[in-house]
């Protein structure tokens, strides 16, 4: 099933550690007065694709991965939250559709690569603020075990 539920955003520079174990992410430490930022997402609204490019002549590659997000309804509160938070480097927190949780820079951040704010033209038109945060990294991104995703959630404002 496609599709994102949720993301969580923090900002890359509160990342003070992130714990790997057996291949999952057991624990994402933010400092003191960080936290993370949840957004909800109604169905096909958004989503997360990662795209592995190799390179021509060196054998180097990159993973390249795109959280799309639709942020329903423009309003002056939702923009300036988002414009804040994504003029930044962040690291996201994903829940897809299937309640598999992934986290996205690890390794590198992720920051905008396109956004648009539409009114639409006719009644059934979306109105939505419109956001890809992008990043290039050596990795696709890694699960969160149930203990770390947890303690996303209770940090979350």
């Amino acid at each position: 099933m496609g599709g994102i539920r949720v993301a969580y955003l923090a900002r890359y520079e509160d990342v003070t550690s992130v714990t790997e174990t057996e291949g999952k992410i057991s624990a994402i430490t933010l400092a003191a007065s960080a936290k993370w930022y949840k957004y909800q997402f109604r169905r096909n609204t958004g989503s997360l694709t990662s795209t592995y490019t190799a390179g021509s002549t060196e054998g180097d590659y990159y993973i390249q991965t795109d959280l799309a997000m639709i942020f329903n309804r423009m309003d002056t509160a939702k923009r300036i939250e988002v414009q804040a938070l994504t003029q930044g480097e962040v690291v996201a927190v994903v829940e897809d559709a299937n309640s598999k949780v992934w986290f996205v820079g690890k390794d590198t951040y992720l920051s905008v690569s396109a956004g648009t704010g539409e009114t639409g033209t006719a009644s059934g038109d979306q109105n939505a603020y419109t956001i890809t945060l992008s990043t290039q990294s050596q990795e696709y991104s890694f699960e969160l075990t149930e203990e770390a995703y947890a303690a996303v959630k209770e940090s979350a404002a």
